[in-house]
């Protein structure tokens, strides 16, 4: 996390698309990941708590083979954060 927005209230949203980015159209995206975009098919994220949203952290995520959807904080160990991700095809990372 490179900087914090001082007027900005909420938490980081982390997760999995199964469609393509450069098929969708910006304009049809909801203006949030959570909870409008994850009840579209082929979306999956959650939010990241709040206090652990610290400028300078290093979050790492990522997904595994069953579907489960892991992330880490700077030197922590993994935690399991949500599960339920389709893997049969490619996926690309959500960040909002």
């Amino acid at each position: 996390i490179t900087k914090k927005q001082c007027c900005w209230s909420g938490a980081l949203r982390l997760g999995f698309t199964s469609k393509d980015p450069s098929r969708i159209n910006p304009e049809n995206l909801p203006k949030y990941a959570c909870p409008d975009l994850v009840s579209q098919s082929g979306f999956w994220a959650k939010a990241l708590p709040e206090e652990f949203a610290h400028e300078g952290s290093v979050v790492a995520f990522w997904v595994d083979k069953r579907g489960r959807v892991f992330y880490r904080l700077n030197d922590s160990g993994p935690m399991l954060f949500f599960s339920g991700v389709r893997t049969a095809g490619p996926l690309w990372a959500l960040i909002d």
